[in-house]
């Protein structure tokens, strides 16, 4: 039991630090090939989208950790993994509707895959934390939290892509 809770902090100290947990993030990072304007416009439809979903995303990994006396508890806060799966959920919603020029197609595909990645991993862990068993919630936060970290590495890579390729 002490070593699951060792194990639970460990990652959510560091995913709460902005450390990469390892494998998630992909390599394979593609390429833009669309005109700017064409790029513009596509950046200028997506970027409330991913901006709201970062946002509320980050928050998820608010962890409040404790240690005394040699007993370690862990504070997650729900309302916000719920207000993360909510955003993740219109965001992915609001993503669909938009049809990318030529050029931007795998880019936006790729955005599709992490939320809808995101969207599973986020119900995971809000079933984990209500379980209220550390086995289980030590099981999502290494299974469940990678995806939905990579779901911030995913935004963050084509806000970049995007904002160098609309210059």
């Amino acid at each position: 039991m002490r070593n699951i809770t060792i194990s639970l902090v460990a990652v959510l100290l560091l995913a709460g630090c902005g450390v990469q947990i390892p494998g998630s993030q992909g390599n394979d990072q593609p390429r833009i090939k669309a005109d700017k304007a064409a790029v513009r416009q596509y950046w200028n439809q997506v970027r409330p989208i991913l901006n709201d979903t970062a946002r509320d995303v980050a928050g998820v990994a608010d962890v409040n950790v404790k240690v005394k006396g040699g007993n370690v508890s862990v504070g997650i806060n729900p309302n916000a993994i719920q207000q993360a799966q909510r955003e993740t959920q219109q965001g992915l919603k609001e993503l669909k509707q938009i049809q990318p020029p030529p050029g931007l197609g795998q880019t936006h595909r790729r955005l599709i895959k992490a939320y809808t990645q995101a969207i599973l991993a986020l119900n995971n862990f809000i079933a984990a934390v209500q379980s209220g068993n550390p086995g289980q919630i030590a099981s999502s936060v290494r299974n469940d939290l990678p995806k939905i970290q990579n779901l911030l590495n995913e935004i963050q890579t084509v806000r970049q892509q995007l904002q160098q390729a609309s210059n």
